[in-house]
């Protein structure tokens, strides 16, 4: 993937950077929040 973005940055950039990704589970902790609010 970080070869691909290095292709289509073309000379934009010097050094292409790493990528990381994660899962988002914001919306599960603000439900729980939210259920033992109601409760």
């Amino acid at each position: 993937m970080r070869g691909l973005l290095g292709m289509r940055v073309g000379k934009q950039m010097r050094i292409v950077p790493e990528l990381l990704f994660y899962v988002d589970d914001s919306l599960d902790r603000a439900e729980a929040i939210d259920k033992l609010l109601k409760s």
